[in-house]
């Protein structure tokens, strides 16, 4: 008897998961369908990640891109603002003779436009520059502080030897007060407006004490030092004869370097009782004049054209960069404040 082998309904998938599997591999159809699909599936998981890493490559050429600009823009703002903010020298020398000005404007502090930091190079910039014919400080300040000031004034007598050949001179306009007079004093001569503020020969200590507060309102203070007067001058704590003897101490010795550089700057230009020109008191350009204090009254164009015979000048002053120009016109009034309140806990004086 002759058998054959059960013929499938032509309509029956060849893959149909009811028939056995190994039947299926058994039949030449269903495994061409399953390696179709396979290779199908293997072409779509290719396909979807060829997508996925052009995605990738895509936005990694865009970061690529952002980055490279933004470092283009840096560079070029960079730059730009030290062409427009950071050069010490404001123009370019004038087509005739001139003299270097560098101005002196403002609160003399080491972390203020005027500090010798700033100052001192650009005084030697003005100094060896060998076609200016002299050096004139324009000067509008009240003081600050007394190193700072005694650096400046320091290195422009180091310089006044270097370049003998080149006279120096102040010109003030408002404030020539404290520490600017002790920066004046390194020049060889003064002159001011009738009605400039100037001298004001003496050191300044202040703060305030919180010791009565605290104890009113039973907070109490806890410090601890590791010398006996570590923590003097703290303003929590009630101050004592010794404190008083040392702070003034050392304002006396501070006081008597500011008398010794103008002493030896005015020498027998000055007149009337030494006690009363250092007794820190101020007085008018006019009344500067008189005790010998300033030269006389001038302005910057008068000089020089009366002291150089010259009418141009090119300016040495350095220039604040423009974030520290955006943190001048936004103080931080709390920061201020708060360093007005601690500031007896430092030791801090100033010529002002």
């Amino acid at each position: 008897m002759e058998t054959h082998a059960p013929d499938h309904d032509a309509t029956e998938p060849a893959s149909d998961p009811t028939i056995p599997l190994g039947d299926r591999r058994r039949d030449p159809n269903a495994l061409m369908v399953m390696l179709v699909d396979h290779l199908n599936r293997l072409n779509d998981n290719q396909t979807k990640t060829h997508e996925i890493q052009k995605k990738e490559l895509r936005w990694k050429n865009i970061r690529t891109a952002a980055w490279l600009t933004l470092g283009a823009l840096s560079i070029g703002i960079y730059v730009l603002i030290s062409m427009l903010f950071y050069s010490s020298v404001h123009d370019g020398p004038p087509s005739e003779d001139y003299v270097s000005l560098l101005r002196i404007d403002g609160m003399i502090a080491s972390d203020q436009k005027v500090s010798a930091q700033r100052i001192n190079p650009a005084l030697v910039r003005a100094f060896r520059d060998n076609k200016s014919k002299g050096v004139v400080l324009l000067i509008n300040s009240p003081g600050g502080s007394p190193v700072q000031a005694s650096l400046i004034r320091d290195r422009l007598v180091e310089l006044r030897k270097e370049f003998p050949d080149k006279k120096v001179v102040t010109v003030a306009e408002d404030a020539l007060a404290s520490g600017a007079y002790m920066i004046a004093t390194g020049t060889q001569e003064i002159y001011v407006n009738r009605s400039t503020i100037a001298g004001s020969i003496g050191v300044i200590m202040s703060g305030f004490g919180f010791d009565g507060i605290i104890g009113r309102f039973g907070i109490e203070r806890r410090i601890y030092t590791s010398g006996e007067n570590k923590s003097r001058l703290d303003s929590f704590k009630p101050v004592s004869k010794e404190d008083i003897g040392k702070i003034r101490g050392v304002l006396a010795d501070v006081h008597r370097h500011f008398i010794d550089a103008v002493v030896e700057a005015r020498k027998d230009k000055l007149r009337g009782d030494q006690k009363l020109l250092f007794s820190g008191d101020f007085w008018t350009g006019e009344r500067a004049v008189e005790l010998g204090l300033a030269d006389g009254m001038s302005d910057l164009p008068t000089v020089l054209r009366t002291v150089f015979n010259l009418e141009h000048t090119r300016d040495y002053t350095p220039i604040p960069n423009i974030f520290e120009r955006f943190a001048e016109r936004v103080p931080s009034i709390g920061q201020q404040l708060l360093d007005n309140i601690l500031s007896s806990s430092d030791a801090r004086y100033s010529l002002q």
